[in-house]
């Protein structure tokens, strides 16, 4: 057997490792990452990137289809998605060259945890910290009676020549996002889609407002709905289920299951090193550490979803292994959904405000009354701001034009401790989406002090008539 040394080894090479080895090399660390199949992982492979790319070539053709262009506009299923493998293989390429670049041993195999390191084959890569960044896989249990070759995996998405001509979107629990976006993809591609959930809303996990917001814009698109159903059985192409006591039948020609993803743990060595699991996954503290202090997880390995999470949690954890403190605030990292309305979320929701005794003040605006959106023909959707009774701003989302990029704008204003007021009084661009958060806020800040100076008010969504819906939080 062949040694090897190290300060850091990566096990897995998805976002959290990828993004930690990085940081690892930057701070001048001698760093090894192990994966077993393709650099990148999921997020890379079958999941954000070949998603997002094919979403996007969406967008643009829901865009000109409410623009000066002659119908009808038709996107090429088929070219889509050999666009999104496309951009999916050259992010997998870039990834490499950059690792490569910084000087990290990449180590094809599957690694295994040993006492000071990770076994790959034959060879012993010994090192000060190991981080644990094995990711989670789809659950494909709850598809079990299908047939197999009509359940859709992630995997299976991008080697699709059309789009099926039923597809049913079977989720529970804390649905993967990832669900939605594919049957986004598929309703706008000609799909006939029905999502069957057993929650009674839609991702609990979620502001409810903001969800609801987002199903009503799906519904748009031609995705239907069975909220808290019960299913009882699913054949072949058959599933049968309840809802509010009747029974539904609905045959599909491609079942996607969207449960809670399974942890990659499996082979890893925890029992053998002591290394303490919760509910199946690795158990972690802020610094992304075990109970091992030498080991560290990062990731839905250690069930924090979402491939933000996993890299924010990767460059944390690489700091900690350099004796650099680094702890990780959760409230502060963003989700992200990327339908033809998007939707992303930070901090904490309402109802989370509320069970934790803050007696939330909330603000919102609606995008219809905002002149970018209008002019982007996207005007609807929901910016939705929560501060705490001072004023604080503990939690936001938005859904509609562009929230994956305004979310991160209100992570950095929690972060940063802003208040209603701050928010409220700040500049923003016209026409743009940013000003419904200045508009939200000011509604906001209202609500908590009638006797303050009159805020801010930005765009027409100031000079609407205000809504019950808009400002449930004004007394």
């Amino acid at each position: 057997m062949t040694y090897h040394m190290y300060d850091v080894i990566y096990l897995g090479g998805g976002p959290g490792g990828y993004a930690g080895a990085v940081t690892s090399a930057l701070l001048e660390k001698k760093v090894a990452l192990v994966e077993k199949k393709r650099i990148g992982g999921t997020c890379v492979n079958f999941g954000c990137i070949p998603a997002d790319t094919a979403l996007s070539g969406l967008s643009l053709a829901h865009y000109l289809e409410k623009g000066n262009y002659s119908p009808p506009v038709k996107l090429s299923f088929s070219l889509n998605l050999r666009r999104a493998k496309e951009i999916s293989e050259r992010t997998a390429r870039l990834a490499q060259s950059v690792l490569e670049s910084l000087g990290v041993d990449i180590v094809i195999g599957e690694g295994t945890l040993s006492k000071g390191g990770v076994k790959v084959g034959d060879k012993k890569l010994e090192a000060s910290s190991v981080v644990i960044a094995t990711g989670a896989r789809q659950n494909l249990a709850p598809v079990k009676g299908a047939d197999p070759s009509r359940v859709l995996t992630f995997e299976r998405v991008w080697e699709l020549d059309s789009p099926p001509q039923r597809v049913v979107v079977y989720q529970g629990g804390f649905p993967s996002i990832r669900g939605l976006e594919i049957a986004q993809l598929l309703a706008a591609s000609g799909s006939d889609v029905t999502v069957i959930d057993e929650n009674s809303s839609l991702f609990p996990q979620f502001d409810e407002e903001l969800t609801e917001t987002l199903k009503q814009a799906l519904e748009q698109s031609r995705i239907k709905f069975d909220m808290g159903a019960r299913v009882g059985s699913l054949s072949q192409d058959t599933i049968r289920y309840e809802v509010e006591g009747k029974e539904r039948v609905v045959q599909f020609d491609a079942v996607l299951p969207s449960h809670a993803w399974i942890p990659n743990v499996e082979g890893l060595g925890l029992q053998e090193l002591g290394i303490i699991t919760k509910g199946g996954f690795v158990a972690v503290d802020e610094h992304c550490r075990t109970n091992v202090p030498s080991i560290y997880a990062v990731g839905e390995v250690s069930s924090f979803k979402g491939a933000t999470r996993a890299m924010y949690m990767g460059r944390a954890a690489a700091y900690n292994a350099a004796g650099i403190d680094f702890a990780v605030n959760h409230q502060i990292i963003p989700y992200g959904l990327y339908t033809l309305t998007t939707f992303a979320e930070v901090g904490m929701t309402e109802k989370a405000a509320l069970e934790s005794g803050l007696e939330p003040v909330v603000g919102t605006s609606r995008l219809e009354y905002n002149e970018k959106a209008m002019a982007m023909g996207a005007a609807e959707g929901l910016v939705k701001l929560i501060f705490d009774r001072k004023g604080k701003l503990i939690g936001g989302g938005l859904v509609g034009y562009d929230a994956e990029e305004l979310v991160s704008h209100i992570a950095l204003a929690i972060k940063l401790g802003a208040s209603a007021k701050d928010l409220a009084y700040s500049g923003y661009e016209h026409a743009s989406i940013s000003e419904s958060v200045g508009d939200a806020a000011s509604k906001a800040l209202l609500s908590l002090s009638r006797a303050e100076s009159p805020p801010v008010k930005a765009g027409l969504a100031a000079m609407a008539p205000l809504k019950s819906d808009q400002h449930h939080a004004l007394p």
